[in-house]
């Protein structure tokens, strides 16, 4: 992802974003090919909000909405590996 393309899809939040339907903003987003990342990365530097927030917005959102039940499976795996990882890493200590 180059620099220009970023700024492209800031300019396209820019100019849809009211300040009140964040919902059209991240649609159109979308439509102009901003991936789930980009878009959290969109929001967070033009909303000035934190990337969990911004990740909220997203995740949350209803252009998204068919992605996120594999989201949330995907980073409760995720979870379970590094918290398992932890346990492997406190036992390896204590020998």
């Amino acid at each position: 992802m180059s620099f220009d393309t970023l700024s492209k899809y800031k300019e396209i939040f820019n100019l849809i974003y009211d300040g009140v339907n964040i919902e059209q903003a991240i649609a159109e987003l979308k439509i102009a090919g901003a991936s789930q990342m980009i878009s959290v990365i969109v929001l967070k530097d033009a909303l000035g909000i934190s990337l969990i927030d911004a990740d909220d917005f997203i995740v949350n959102s209803f252009t998204w909405s068919e992605n996120k039940e594999n989201i949330e499976g995907f980073r409760k795996k995720f979870a379970n590996v590094v918290n398992n990882l932890k346990d492997d890493i406190r036992v390896d200590r204590d020998l």
